[in-house]
């Protein structure tokens, strides 16, 4: 069946296509299994139900025309176990045939159907049905399974389907490629543009159908981009493509005759060393031509009787591996090591360690993970290291008499695996190696040196001496020869930008799409539990309450603003009284990204120093939170090394083992202070900071009364119960702005709150007014409200002293500061401020009634600092007092109160 390029879709739905498409699809499923429609309009609420049949779903559809008609109408493609959308409702364990896809997406000018067919059908992979989706093409391949797969195993075949297809010239996308993935139903209309929607049709439907083996031999094992790399980096080459010089023939005869004898004769030459040759993509003529003179050899040393017909095994294994097997099992081909082990019982471990040096040198090194590693590092006494994971150790050797001589063994522990990890932003690579030992296996991360100091406290070590010279040249020896994976992005936990220009996160986030109705409920009940937050818990503080959760959603994505080159955002500082919840909503940011608590929180004592403080920084992209940071603001290195990561992506350098690495400035920092820290700040750092000061008034009203410990307490067990939730909107928030980059470059408080009406809309909720608030930022120096909130305080203590000694009419008698100093000082009643002449004096003791309301200041020094009073040490004697004070002007109380 074929359709033209005539495209009407005021016709549409076409319900004969959907029938038709539908149970080509789903038709071919035996089974109790659920279909999955999923119906996503261009905004608001997607509709997801399940059906037990194909003919339900399509009835379903014919009853809901206006919904088909407005909505991007989406299939599950492989049935489900139960009513999810998850990757964990697939068994395929008892499916026969499957469909294979790939999403073939034109940017632009997108090819006419009958181009677009012709060359799809030119592939020696025809497809079984092709379907226009509006934007590009879905192709699909029918695939009979003889054996029951995983959904791992699909989902490579699919990924590789789409690898291929890339190879063909086809701009199709691996991405696409979850067992879970749902995609448009042919008869209906794609609506992602409602004012130009565009008609999904079913183009052909062919009774292509391919066995998987014959499929899996066919397809790429890796990407065309991984492949151009390789080739250009490796010198990874097309099947039977290298040649072999005379000389190294007759080499590798030579280096083979004393182990060519009856007994392993066929499986040396017709298994393992074609293996190798295989998959070096070594001409199969020249290992032919190596069977021919080894068989002549045999012939004519060792006499034997039947040379002639191993010869012809061996030749008929040769093209049954390169024609057959070799395409099937690739990588899983046993080559070097199986040559390697025949060598060691044939000729011993040293002779054979030589032998095979010799041949690696020749036919290249094989990428499997489990053979020995030679390097050479001094070529006229030939002396080099091996790592050996059959022997679990890494030694170095000399070359004496055609054998490997180990001299001396460096660790007890060899190479199984490493993975090369390489910034774009250019700093030194990191490593992940996995160890074998004699009893266990060990896992190690960072840079060389952090690996050799676990090798060390591991007790793995034997040669201090050469431990970094071999694992350097080992390492540098298993990239070359490919048995290193090599993976180039930025190494850091959150969120960072791909060269695609994709925010990506590490690690993944939740996938809100599958299993959307349940995620969508759990954002309901997230956002509810904000709003209590915000209207119940913090409405005393509700405007710096929604500024500061506002700025946690934002947080996260500094890093990417500065990948993007835009102003960073400001790193959080909030200082004042205690008791007031500053320190709490600090933690909400944990709480709305799913973090541990450990990694989130420090103390200003923790991070005292640059390194420290770096340590933290280069960790994550999300916020780290330091409670009591003034240890940090009184460091001149700290302060320095804040201003300087905050615009830039690496916090700083430092040389390391002589090597010097940059760490990245990945986390934005937020400051949480009992005590003054904005007045210590200059201009240039107050710029790079948002300064909220919680004030005295900002205090929690049952502070003051028995009833507070009760809230507390309350409190503790909806954070307990409730706040875990909050980590579902972060999914959310991530998953609007992974593609959309370019939003980070709007005003920040704008875009947080467009996307928390668009949460709200989502969950069906309305949209509350604290989402709108603004927090006034004062542009003065914070430090005056700390003076306005120590005056209160005294005037509080002048209060209390005088309802303590006095009694309640005193106290309503002297409403007023002059009234009551007077009265309390010419009376004698015990006092930590005291009036002289026409000055106050305050005592030492004072600090812990300052503490007590919340204010942490240690010393009458730093109280006269702040306040802008003088601190002297005085002999008062009408007063009884011969010690260090803080002395200001009455008038400065006064004069207020007037």
């Amino acid at each position: 069946m074929k359709k033209d390029d005539n495209i009407q879709y005021k016709d549409y739905p076409q319900w004969g296509e959907v029938r038709e498409f539908l149970r080509e699809i789903w038709g071919r499923y035996s089974g109790d299994y659920y279909y999955e429609l999923r119906l996503i309009p261009p905004q608001g609420k997607p509709i997801q139900r399940f059906f037990k049949s194909w003919k339900a779903a399509y009835s379903w559809l014919r009853k809901r025309r206006d919904l088909v008609n407005t909505h991007n109408c989406y299939y599950g493609v492989l049935p489900r176990k139960k009513k999810e959308g998850s990757r964990s409702a697939i068994d395929l364990s008892e499916i026969l045939v499957l469909p294979v896809f790939a999403d073939i997406d034109y940017k632009e000018d997108i090819p006419p159907f009958k181009e677009f067919l012709e060359r799809i059908n030119e592939l020696e992979i025809k497809p079984y049905m092709v379907v226009f989706t509006g934007h590009g093409y879905h192709v699909y391949l029918l695939v009979t399974l003889n054996r029951a797969i995983t959904t791992n195993k699909f989902e490579e075949i699919v990924k590789r389907f789409s690898w291929y297809l890339q190879e063909k010239g086809f701009p199709a996308d691996p991405k696409v490629g979850e067992a879970a993935r749902v995609l448009r139903i042919a008869g209906t209309l794609n609506v992602k543009d409602p004012n130009n929607p565009k008609p999904v049709r079913l183009l052909s439907i062919d009774q292509c159908v391919y066995d998987l083996d014959y499929l899996e031999a066919i397809l790429p094992q890796i990407s065309p981009e991984v492949k151009k790399r390789l080739t250009k980096e490796r010198g990874v080459v097309e099947p039977e493509s290298k040649d072999l010089t005379e000389e190294q023939v007759l080499k590798i005869v030579e280096l083979l005759k004393p182990v060519y004898r009856p007994g392993n004769r066929e499986v040396l030459i017709g298994l393992y060393l074609t293996s190798w040759f295989y998959k070096r993509c070594i001409k199969r003529d020249y290992l032919k031509r190596i069977a021919q003179m080894l068989a002549e050899y045999d012939r004519d040393n060792n006499k034997s009787a039947d040379w002639d017909q191993k010869l012809a095994r061996i030749l008929y294994q040769v093209d049954y591996h390169y024609d057959k097997r070799g395409p099937v099992k690739k990588e899983e081909l046993k080559g070097k090591s199986g040559v390697q082990e025949l060598l060691e019982q044939m000729m011993g471990e040293e002779k054979a360690l030589e032998v095979m040096r010799q041949l690696e040198e020749i036919l290249g090194p094989s990428p499997h993970y489990g053979d020995s590693t030679f390097v050479l590092i001094d070529l006229e006494k030939k002396i080099g290291f091996v790592n050996n994971p059959r022997r679990a150790l890494i030694a170095q050797f000399r070359i004496a008499h055609d054998r490997i001589i180990y001299t001396r063994i460096v660790t007890k522990a060899a190479i199984e695996s490493i993975k090369i990890t390489r910034s774009p932003l250019g700093s030194p690579p990191e490593y992940e190696i996995t160890w074998r030992t004699k009893v266990r296996k060990l896992s190690t991360k960072g840079f060389i040196f952090d690996h050799i100091n676990r090798l060390r406290l591991e007790a793995l070590v034997v040669s201090k001496r050469l431990v970094e010279d071999a694992l350097n040249s080992i390492i540098s020896k298993m990239e070359e020869s490919g048995k290193a994976e090599i993976i180039e992005e930025i190494n850091v936990e959150g969120f960072h930008l791909n060269n695609d220009g994709v925010i990506i996160s590490k690690p993944e986030r939740n996938n809100i799409v599958e299993n959307w109705e349940e995620n969508v409920e759990k954002l309901r009940g997230a956002l509810l539990t904000l709003n209590e937050l915000v209207d119940h818990w913090f409405s005393h503080i509700r405007e710096k309450a929604a500024f500061i959760i506002k700025w946690h959603l934002m947080a996260p994505f500094n890093f990417v603003r500065k990948q993007l080159k835009i102003s960073p955002l400001e790193m959080l500082l909030l200082e004042g009284t205690g008791g007031n919840g500053k320190t709490t909503l600090g933690r909400v940011g944990a709480y709305i990204w799913g973090l541990p608590e450990t990694k989130y929180l420090t103390s200003g004592e923790g991070v005292k120093n640059p390194a420290r403080l770096a340590a933290k920084v280069k960790r994550w992209t999300y916020p780290v939170q330091v409670n009591e940071p003034a240890a940090v603001f009184n460091s001149v290195e700290d302060r320095e090394f804040i201003k300087n990561a905050w615009d830039s992506l690496v916090a700083r350098g430092k040389y390391k083992h002589g090597e010097y690495i940059e760490e990245l400035a990945a986390a934005t920092l937020i400051f949480v202070s009992n005590v003054p820290i904005a007045n210590k700040l200059n201009d240039a750092e107050r710029r790079r900071f948002i300064i909220l000061r919680f004030s005295w008034k900002d205090r929690l009203r049952e502070h003051y009364k028995e009833k507070y410990s009760e809230m507390v307490r309350k409190f503790s067990e909806f954070e307990k119960r409730c706040l875990p939730e909050l980590s579902i909107i972060g999914d959310f928030v991530y998953d609007y702005l992974k593609e959309r980059p370019e939003l980070l470059r709007r005003d920040w408080i704008e875009l947080v709150e467009e996307i928390l009406e668009r949460l709200y809309k989502t969950a069906g909720l309305e949209v509350p007014d604290w989402i709108k608030l603004r927090c006034k930022i004062e542009a003065q120096d914070p430090s005056e409200e700390w003076r306005e909130d120590i005056k209160l305080i005294i005037n509080e203590y002048l209060a209390e002293t005088l309802l303590k000694y006095g009694g309640r009419n005193e106290l309503l008698n002297r409403p007023d500061f002059e009234s009551r100093i007077n009265f309390i000082t010419e009376n004698g009643l015990p006092s930590a401020v005291l009036l002289h002449e026409d000055k106050i004096i305050i005592l030492k003791s004072f600090i812990n009634f300052l503490n007590e309301k919340g204010v942490y200041i240690t010393s009458l020094k730093d109280l006269a600092e702040l306040m802008g009073w003088e601190y002297k040490k005085v002999c008062y004697r009408k007063l009884g007092i011969r010690a260090w004070v803080v002395e200001t002007q009455i008038a400065n109380f006064v004069e207020e109160e007037q």
